[in-house]
């Protein structure tokens, strides 16, 4: 029952909620594969990276073939990295690809398993001889087991960014962001958990100066959710490498208020003063990701003190709060 509670909480992103169910627990079910492997992931959650690592390859130790679920090995891949990063991704990967029938979770683990090996093989094995051709060998069979994926095309325009095919890696990006606008009728969850792979794609495209096609994205998270001060800082980039790319000015450069078009300024004044109120509101944040927001502010003349203000409210309104009171009455 335990476990089941902490899967919800999971699901909820409720971690710490999670872990204080299952700290107490933890004596009694050493020898637990199923309660140490969702520990393992509560505390991976939390940042509890170290002791996870300890209550995972305890649950290793115990289910070395992944019989009693092959979570543990996903995540032990990908924390571990490296060629022996590899080879637990590849006994998650035996035990999915063996079974008979491959419905949307299934097909869905195994991707997360295809796109942490490509993750390892384009860093820390991306002076490897075969690491080109390991690359395209598993995005290729990712594609066959899904290719509406919006998810595998982004990775895939990553990895012809990565090897220098850009017309390729521009396709590959077009189709991502088609894919996932046929996806937009999503829950609240599946909402939160679009945000960082569209936040992805978005910098693909401006590494591929497709600055248009980025704020698009970026313009479309903003409206999800307008608290990332990371969306807010592209927004604003995408607008200042577009204004260089068509007056053909040096991107190292920097950029004359006085030479924006006041549509352009009054659109990136106005991001940049959403990105102060981030920063003035919220803890934790980057603090790189913050100087250079700050930087640009500065460099603009500062946030927009109108829309700093609270909203007044209208005699409208006001009428309208009077009219129900009223009718209470």
């Amino acid at each position: 029952m335990s476990i089941t509670q902490a899967r919800e909480f999971i699901d909820n992103n409720q971690p710490e909620e999670a872990l204080a169910l299952l700290s107490p627990l933890l004596n009694d079910n050493q020898d637990n594969v199923e309660f140490l492997q969702i520990f393992g992931e509560v505390l991976l959650e939390v940042n509890e990276l170290e002791q996870a690592y300890e209550i995972l390859m305890r649950s290793v130790e115990l289910d070395k073939n992944g019989d009693k679920g092959i979570e543990k090995f996903l995540y032990l891949g990908q924390i571990i990295g490296g060629r022996e990063g590899i080879e637990f991704l590849d006994v998650a990967l035996r035990q999915l690809d063996s079974l008979d029938v491959k419905d949307d979770k299934i097909t869905q683990k195994l991707n997360e398993g295809i796109f942490a090996k490509i993750e390892i093989w384009m860093t820390d094995l991306c002076m490897e001889p075969e690491a080109e051709s390991q690359c395209d060998e598993l995005i290729n069979y990712s594609l066959k087991l899904d290719n509406e994926n919006p998810e595998t095309f982004s990775l895939l325009s990553s990895i012809r960014i990565s090897q220098q095919k850009d017309e390729e890696a521009i396709e590959a990006i077009k189709r991502s962001w088609e894919l996932f606008q046929k996806r937009m009728d999503l829950s609240t969850q599946e909402i939160i958990n679009v945000i960082q792979p569209l936040i992805t794609l978005s910098k693909y495209s401006i590494e591929l100066q497709l600055y248009d096609l980025s704020l698009e994205i970026l313009n479309f998270i903003n409206d999800l959710n307008d608290s990332i001060l990371e969306v807010c800082y592209l927004i604003a980039v995408s607008i200042l490498f577009k204004f260089k790319l068509q007056n053909n000015i040096d991107p190292e450069a920097e950029v004359n208020p006085k030479d924006l078009e006041d549509d352009t300024l009054q659109e990136l004044k106005s991001i940049l003063t959403n990105g102060f109120k981030i920063i003035q509101t919220q803890q934790d944040l980057d603090q790189e990701l913050s100087v250079a927001v700050s930087q640009l502010i500065d460099q603009f003349g500062g946030p927009v003190m109108s829309e700093l203000m609270p909203e007044k409210i209208s005699q409208e309104d006001i009428n309208q709060v009077d009219e129900i009171d009223s009718d209470d009455e």
